[in-house]
C-alpha cells in the first residue's frame, strides 16, 4: 500500500509493506544517495529486525553507522543532538547522506532534527516503530529537543522522504502500546467522518488480532486525514491545529 502527497512542492510518500523488505534500497538509488546511511535505532528494537535491516542495506553497497539510542524524553537534548551531528561529520556525510530513523516519536524528533541542520538538510527517511508514531509523529514534519526545561523549544518542520510502516514491526508492539494508539485512530475519525469510525465499530476483534489487511486500512486512512489537515498549514496557523484536540 502506497499513500503520495506533496508539502511544499515536494513529492513525499508512505509504504505500508507486509514484512521488512528491500524497498528502502529502492527509494535510497532512486533518491541519488551516496550510500552513507546513519541508522538511529532505539534499543529496545528487536535485534533480529535491526541485524535484517542492516544486512539489507550493506547488500546494496551501503555504508551503515548503526547508533543505538534510547528514545525518552531525557534523551531529547542538545547533547543527543550534537552527537548525532557529529557522526555525519567524522564520517563526511553530504546533502546526499541519508539519516533512517528506526524508533518511536523520541528518535523521530532527534534524527529528523538533525537531518534537517546538518548542511540545511539532507535525506532524512522514518521507519517508526510504536504505534503512536506510527499513526501520529511519522508524518507532518514536526522536529525538536527540550531545552532549558522547555519542552519542544528548539525545532523545525522538516519531513521524511519516505515512511516506511512495516506490519513484522507491529507484530511486536507490546500489548498496551498497542492500544494506546487506538485513540488517535479514532480521533481521526470523528475529526474526518471517515471510513476509520465503521471500521473501528465492525473490525474490533480483528483489529485486536492485529489482522494486517485491517491494521493497514486503519493506518492508512488515519494518516491520509492527518495529511489532509496539515498539508496546506505546516506552520499550524488554521486548520492543522484540530489535529492538537485530544493533546
Amino acid at each position: 500500500m502506497k499513500i503520495n502527497y506533496r508539502v511544499n512542492g515536494e513529492n513525499l510518500e508512505i509504504l505500508i509493506k507486509k514484512s521488512l523488505d528491500n524497498s528502502i534500497i529502492n527509494t535510497i538509488e532512486s533518491l541519488k544517495s551516496d550510500k552513507k546511511i546513519l541508522l538511529v535505532y532505539d534499543k529496545n528494537i528487536n535485534k533480529n529486525l535491526i541485524n535484517k535491516f542492516v544486512k539489507i542495506l550493506k547488500s546494496s553497497g551501503c555504508k551503515v553507522i548503526a547508533l543505538k539510542f534510547l528514545g525518552n524524553k531525557k534523551n531529547k537534548n542538545e547533547k543527543s543532538l550534537l552527537r548525532l551531528i557529529d557522526i555525519m561529520i567524522d564520517n563526511k556525510f553530504t546533502k546526499k547522506s541519508v539519516v533512517v530513523s528506526f524508533g518511536g516519536g523520541v528518535v523521530g524528533d532527534m534524527s529528523a532534527l538533525a537531518s534537517s541542520l546538518y548542511y540545511r538538510g539532507l535525506i532524512y527517511l522514518n521507519i517508526p516503530t510504536t504505534m503512536t508514531s506510527i499513526i501520529d509523529s511519522c508524518i507532518g514534519g514536526k522536529t525538536a529537543i527540550n531545552y532549558k526545561n522547555i519542552i519542544n523549544s528548539l525545532g523545525n518542520y522538516y519531513h521524511p522522504k519516505t515512511v516506511f510502516i512495516y506490519n513484522d514491526i507491529i507484530q511486536n508492539i507490546p500489548d498496551r502500546e498497542f492500544k494506546s494508539g487506538i485513540p488517535e485512530i479514532l480521533k481521526c475519525g470523528l475529526l474526518k467522518k471517515n471510513k476509520i469510525l465503521s471500521i473501528l465499530q465492525e473490525k474490533k476483534e480483528l483489529i485486536l488480532k492485529r489482522d494486517y489487511n485491517i491494521i493497514s486500512q486503519l493506518c492508512s486512512e488515519t494518516l491520509k486525514t492527518k495529511i489532509f489537515f496539515f498539508k496546506s498549514d505546516i506552520f499550524e496557523k488554521n486548520k492543522r491545529l484540530l489535529l492538537n484536540f485530544g493533546h
